[in-house]
């Protein structure tokens, strides 16, 4: 009756494929299970359509007093898995993006997930899952907060009210920094599959994007290891006049076939 502990917050959009949108955490909770210390069966999803009475949600008179902030900010709540469609959707409203931020602004983790399961596993050398990556890398540039939309114009001008005072670690202030923040989070997903990749105008972009060139994944591997790995010297180059850390050149091909079951 007292519900359990949040694990994961998960950020949706209701128009959203029930299905696939059940596989994709089934998919991550599989994943993240060793990580977390525990069988996948045991890890719980915080989910806005269940937590949440449908027919009388209370969000509060603040956006901190929301369901949805006192979930994320829950000691035991690891971070946020947003769940994405082909054509992302969640992108494109206002209640995710916000979730987003919150998360970045809580020092949550972020990951974003597909029906097949984490999109940041670069390891996971899959054409199919590659493909994911690519297309969704290719949406994500488009991502602007002021054309996002919810379903509430109260609950939309709320958060928008929000925005337009923060400001970014650069100096932007409103909804360009929260756009900064927020694609800047979606490369910090795809750089490391790029990087593998050995695709340097991705792997550009997605720095032009902000991506955190010294970001490992989940299995503690940085882009620049992945680049060295597959034998992509001009993508290490460019990852290494960012700043990335030259040691993950060394051993980077045996790191990878730790990691790679062919």
């Amino acid at each position: 009756p007292k519900g359990l502990q949040v694990d994961f917050f998960m950020s949706h959009h209701w128009g959203e494929d029930f299905g696939e949108l059940i596989q994709g955490v089934l998919r991550h909770a599989i994943a993240s299970a060793p990580m977390v210390g525990r069988k996948w069966p045991d890890l719980s999803y915080w989910c806005c359509a269940f937590a949440n009475n449908q027919h009388d949600v209370q969000l509060g008179s603040s956006l901190e007093e929301s369901p949805f902030y006192i979930a994320l900010q829950s000691p035991s709540c690891i971070g946020t898995i947003m769940n994405l469609n082909q054509v992302a959707s969640a992108l494109q409203r206002t209640w995710c993006i916000f979730e987003t931020h919150i998360t970045h602004m809580l020092r949550k983790s972020f990951t974003i997930n597909t029906p097949l399961g984490p999109l940041v596993d670069a390891a996971d050398d899959s054409s199919q899952k590659d493909l994911w990556v690519l297309h969704i890398f290719r949406l994500l540039q488009h991502i602007d907060v002021a054309k996002a939309s919810a379903t509430s114009k109260e609950d939309h001008a709320k958060i928008m009210a929000e925005i337009a005072t923060f400001r970014s670690a650069c100096g932007q202030v409103g909804p360009q920094a929260l756009n900064t923040e927020v694609r800047a989070l979606m490369a910090n997903e795809a750089i490391s599959t790029l990087a593998r990749r050995g695709d340097v105008k991705l792997v550009q972009k997605a720095l032009t994007l902000k991506a955190d060139v010294c970001r490992k994944d989940r299995h503690g591997i940085r882009p620049l290891t992945y680049a060295a790995g597959q034998g992509h010297t001009e993508v290490e180059d460019l990852l290494i006049e960012v700043q990335a850390d030259p040691r993950g050149r060394v051993g980077a091909a045996s790191v990878l076939r730790m990691w790679n079951s062919d």
